[in-house]
């Protein structure tokens, strides 16, 4: 598994500098309505302003956040973890009380990704969100959305995931969003006039 280097692990965490962002009033007080009640699949185009949309609401509201940046490589749920385990670290100290996870988990994805977050959400607390941006890259995988469905179910109370993604939530999703675990923020409903600061 390859590991990226520490400045490339502290660009994988950063969230962009919300002060350059535009400040949308009405989408942040419809974000905060929706967040109240589940998880938000905020979908667009390239350029759209997800990115920045969820960056200004963290910035504006001084919400406790862990910015999360998906690339192709965390369709692997091993990677995928191992990253979240080196974020907690980094931030609280706390990699050494999470399960590290074994190249071969075939068979046993499920058990593992559940004792891992039910643990990793203590470590990070007092954290409120924990920002998936760019969802996109990896959401197409089947082990990527098994690592999502799991982590949402163990989700405790009073913490929220906002998502960015330029697709839709992919089909096996479809029960999250019916029990309202998850919410979709579509295109039509917040792009802003005007253009954002951010790409997203």
């Amino acid at each position: 598994m390859q590991k990226k280097g520490s400045e490339g692990l502290l660009a994988k965490w950063s969230p962009p500098r919300a002060r350059r962002l535009l400040r949308r009033q009405r989408l942040l007080r419809r974000l905060d309505a929706l967040l109240a009640e589940s998880s938000v699949w905020i979908t667009g185009s390239p350029g759209a302003g997800k990115t920045a949309l969820i960056a200004s609401h963290v910035e504006t509201r001084s919400l406790p956040a862990l910015w999360y940046d998906a690339d192709h490589g965390d369709a692997d749920p091993v990677v995928c973890c191992d990253y979240l385990r080196r974020a907690a670290q980094h931030f609280r100290g706390q990699a050494a009380a999470l399960p590290a996870a074994e190249p071969l988990l075939t068979g046993r994805l499920e058990r593992f990704l559940a004792h891992f977050f039910a643990t990793f959400y203590r470590a990070i607390a007092p954290r409120q969100l924990l920002v998936f941006d760019n969802c996109h890259q990896a959401v197409g995988m089947p082990d990527f959305q098994e690592l999502l469905r799991i982590a949402w179910r163990e989700t405790p109370s009073g913490v929220r995931w906002p998502i960015a993604s330029r697709t839709r939530p992919p089909p096996s999703f479809s029960r999250l969003l019916a029990n309202g675990w998850l919410t979709v923020l579509p295109t039509d409903e917040w792009r802003a006039r005007g253009r954002c600061a951010c790409a997203g």
